[in-house]
């Protein structure tokens, strides 16, 4: 579980975020990216009924990616939100994937601590 001084949970943080933050992406993993006014850096997941109808498939992924997260967090710069997005596709994702997806996105918007 990701602790909680790291959730993005309020509404207006994620819209703050779609609207401020830089896009983000690799496979079939999108991320949205702002910089905050924190010390911490926090996390969010977004997945919509385009990914599946299936609310099961959705919980599915919005655990994997937590636990995603929860494995990265200790290597990513504080300071910033992220949301975290699925595209559609015809396979479910599969853990390996989405953390390799994961740690390019860091990689990628220069997050990652070496």
């Amino acid at each position: 579980m990701v602790p909680k001084k790291n959730k993005l949970i309020r509404g207006e943080d994620f819209a703050l975020i779609h609207r401020t933050g830089r896009f983000f992406s690799h496979g079939r993993l999108r991320a949205k990216i702002a910089k905050n006014s924190l010390e911490e850096t926090r996390i969010g997941i977004s997945v919509g009924i385009k990914f599946s109808p299936l609310a099961v498939r959705r919980n599915k992924l919005k655990r994997q990616l937590r636990s995603v997260a929860r494995k990265h967090l200790s290597g990513i710069r504080p300071g910033f939100d992220m949301v975290l997005m699925a595209e559609k596709g015809e396979q479910f994702p599969d853990q390996v994937e989405l953390e390799k997806d994961f740690s390019n996105i860091l990689e990628k918007s220069g997050l990652k601590i070496t």
